[in-house]
């Protein structure tokens, strides 16, 4: 705690410059934000404070003050969202909405780029092969929380983040800090007659920091590091409406944990998405319509260690003392196309529709082992020993999924001050079945400081493919009979915005059926099914003040009265607290995240208890002028030492996570 009072000591006593036009570099006044306007939630240009939704929007000038890196980073600054690291790989960080998580894959939030959807058409996950999403990349995040299906379908489950992205800039980054850490990106934009040209290029490379852990296969401890490098290349020309993009992403890790085991020297993840799209608008005098298509391909790589040496040296011909090894790959695509249109009735009634179809391919979904692993799977013995991996074992039934999906949405201003939105999507899966997914909001603003909004929704997530379709797996299999989960959640949110102060209450109560969660399936395997009804509830706080003319502060609270027993990793009482100082040449930012108390399941049936902790990061920027910048950005300034919850029971003392991080940056804009 001394180092962070002294940091914002430090934002109060250091120089300052009569530089004031710069001041606009880093304030950004409540009124500003209320200008801002939300498109997720409805698909039309609503203003925070009467968007029929819970919506926290984050614009490019507020995130560059901020000592953040990605996307789960920002998150846990949002009411009901938390993030934290699992045992999966290095760069997962599996984000929830209002508690609600069953894995390390973020299956129950859609995550949409410039209207492509990010998640995998796998996993029905954004963040298994896209960990790392980067802020710099980011014009404008709205992060919504709640039902989304009445627009998106599956997916949009407990919440929706819509991230718009930069262009029309030109900007170079380069960075180095602790841990090996060097990092550069680059925003290029040029502009030929009617033809605008983006380009967004980034690479990042980390050492990694030194852990020692306990050894997934014997008592003892052993140690392990959590190296990282990846990057990415983004590229949009426009013409008039039409907008073509490609963008391809990948990062790598060795050692570490992989599916929560440790085997330093072989543990490796490697992710890769690659995107194509087109889109085109079309406008006319009441109408304005989107067409959208796009295609995606994503692959996920990685090796594990599964049993300990020795584990099937009596159940093996020719006997070998070798551990199970495994170099599994798994490959999908998705192709889409979206109409969207939107109709402007009168001055006071609008109505939206549109239609999706959509197919998902699990293309390829094998594994590479020294034992015949589908003999293993199957019960028979003894077990193939081959001593390389020259032979494979299919995991996968890959098949090909086709959706069909249409909304309506009805917006409507009844009379003065109030607000009424209804919707409906119907969703038909191959071999899931159909859902329709309604909508209802109320917006009643009661004069020019209060609002009140009233609202009630329906979600759904149809099971993914690897939930239906995994095979000769020894220790997961899946299930064909799976059916979607559903949730319908109410929600009562009050609002309140002053000249310097902007207030944010809300309730929401959320009633699970047919959830999507693992069960035993056998003496050592496990498997998907639909579970018993399960219902969660919750408040939200959210606060921003003007402290003076110089000083900003952003604050945010929950409390999860109500949680499922599969939320046992997942905190209860969730904090933030942003403190920014901007003047002249200079700004600080102070940002302290609170995660409660939490459970993990630990090997033999137990269960450990993880406790509360603080992170501290801060982020001291100058301008040199108008075009560049310098920083030092410090991240757990606390130098705090915590665990997170690893899913599953292999891991008896929780995920470690990064000591003190320190970073120093130029930002140069042409």
């Amino acid at each position: 705690m001394k180092i962070l009072l002294a940091f914002l000591l430090l934002s109060i006593t250091a120089p300052v410059y009569s530089q004031d036009n710069l001041d606009h570099l880093f304030v950004m006044s409540l009124e500003d934000l209320l200008k801002v306007k939300v498109r997720g939630s409805t698909l039309t240009d609503e203003s925070i404070r009467d968007v029929p939704g819970a919506v926290s929007v984050f614009t490019h000038d507020q995130i560059q003050r901020m000592g953040f890196d990605y996307l789960h980073e920002l998150l846990n600054l949002v009411p009901g969202y938390q993030s934290q690291r699992t045992g999966n790989f290095t760069q997962n960080y599996a984000y929830s909405s209002r508690g609600r998580r069953n894995e390390t894959q973020a299956k129950e939030i859609l995550v949409i780029m410039d209207g492509r959807t990010l998640n995998d058409s796998r996993t029905s996950s954004a963040n298994m092969t896209l960990p790392l999403i980067l802020l710099e990349q980011i014009e404008r995040v709205e992060i919504i929380r709640g039902p989304g299906s009445a627009i998106y379908g599956s997916s949009a489950f407990t919440g929706v983040i819509n991230i718009v992205t930069r262009r029309g800039q030109t900007e170079s980054v380069l960075a180095a800090g602790s841990h090996g850490q060097v990092k550069a990106h680059q925003l290029f934009f040029h502009e030929q007659g009617n033809w605008l040209l983006d380009v967004f290029a980034q690479a990042y490379r980390d050492s990694g920091e030194h852990y020692n852990v306990p050894d997934t296969f014997s008592n003892n401890r052993i140690n392990t590091r959590d190296p990282l490098q990846g990057g990415q290349f983004d590229l949009a020309l426009a013409h008039g409406d039409t907008l073509l993009r490609a963008s391809v992403r990948e990062s790598e890790t060795d050692d570490f944990f992989v599916t929560n085991i440790i085997s330093s020297g072989f543990n490796r993840v490697l992710s890769r998405q690659s995107q194509v799209s087109l889109a085109q608008g079309f406008n006319g005098v009441d109408i304005r319509s989107h067409l959208f298509l796009s295609y995606q391909m994503t692959r996920h790589e990685f090796d594990i260690q599964l049993t300990a040496p020795g584990a099937l040296s009596d159940n093996s011909t020719p006997a070998s003392d070798d551990p199970l090894l495994f170099k599994v790959d798994f490959d999908g695509e998705s192709l889409q196309l979206i109409s969207q249109n939107d109709w402007l009735l009168n001055g006071d009634t609008s109505i939206q529709f549109g239609a999706e179809w959509r197919t998902d391919t699990e293309t390829k979904a094998e594994a590479d082992n020294n034992f015949d692993v589908g003999q293993l799977a199957a019960g028979t013995s003894p077990i193939n020993y081959y001593g390389n991996f020259d032979n494979s074992t299919r995991f996968g039934t890959q098949v090909t999924r086709w959706v069909i999906g249409a909304y309506v949405q009805y917006q409507q201003e009844l009379m003065l001050n109030t607000n009424l939105l209804l919707g409906l999507r119907h969703d038909e899966y191959e071999q899931a079945g159909s859902r329709l997914s309604p909508r209802m909001g109320l917006v009643q603003s009661l004069g020019d400081v209060h609002s009140v909004k009233l609202l009630y929704g329906e979600a759904f997530r149809a099971p993914a493919l690897n939930e239906t379709g995994l095979i000769n797996n020894p220790i997961l299999v899946g299930n064909p009979d799976l059916k979607h989960e559903i949730v319908k959640t109410w929600e009562l949110i009050w609002q309140g915005y002053w000249q310097h102060t902007g207030l944010s209450l809300g309730w929401f109560q959320n009633r699970f059926k047919d959830p999507i969660i693992q069960a035993q399936a056998g003496a050592s395997t496990r498997t998907w099914v639909n579970g018993g009804s399960e219902n969660s509830q919750g408040f939200e706080f959210e606060a921003r003040h003007a402290l003076g003319e110089h000083w900003t502060a952003l604050a945010s609270l929950t409390r999860l009265i109500e949680l499922p027993d599969s939320a046992l990793r997942e905190a209860e009482t969730l904090a933030s607290l942003q403190i920014n100082y901007g003047k002249n040449s200079w700004n600080y930012n102070v940002s302290a995240i609170y995660h409660g108390e939490r459970d993990m399941l630990t090997p033999n049936d137990g269960q450990l208890g993880l406790d509360e902790y603080w992170f501290v990061n801060g982020k001291l920027n100058y301008s040199v002028n108008q075009s560049g910048q310098v920083y030092v950005q410090i991240k757990n300034l606390l130098d705090e030492n915590y665990q997170t919850a690893a899913q599953g029971q292999l891991n008896s003392e929780g995920v470690p996570n990064r000591s003190l991080e320190i970073q120093v940056g130029m930002n140069w804009q042409f």
